[in-house]
């Protein structure tokens, strides 16, 4: 005995996708044509590469409470900022990245908020 009328479904990012040839995109992996098999790469690896900046903080950006990186940050979390003069910092803790303005790294009522002085060099390193 053979199935009848089955119905293949799935949802990809909350999204339903139903019937014979699905055509996903995977950035950086492959999918096997005859088995459906998904390889992506390993975490860490190709695809985004990390930024690196240092900068000489100034009396406005301690005033401003923030600083600004050249290019936007897309993985907030993973975002370092080293002061040369400081222990180490954490994201959430002692900064943040703005929801709003991607390029904006603030400390506002967070751990750095006090600390940080102009002529500190801090390195920012993120993607």
């Amino acid at each position: 005995m053979g199935v009848v009328n089955q119905i293949t479904v799935i949802s990809v990012n909350g999204v339903e996708m139903s019937g014979g040839n699905i055509d996903l995109t995977i950035p950086g992996g492959t999918a096997d044509p005859n088995t459906g098999e998904i390889t992506f790469p390993p975490s860490g690896g190709g695809g985004t590469s990390q930024l690196r900046e240092t900068k000489t903080i100034l009396a406005g950006d301690v005033a401003n409470k923030y600083i600004l990186v050249t290019t936007d940050i897309t993985s907030d979390a993973t975002t370092v900022l080293k002061v040369k003069t400081l222990a180490d910092q954490y994201y959430d803790d002692d900064f943040t990245v703005d929801a709003i303005n991607k390029k904006k790294i603030k400390w506002n009522g967070l751990g750095l908020d006090g600390l940080i002085e102009a002529g500190d060099e801090v390195e920012i390193l993120y993607s």
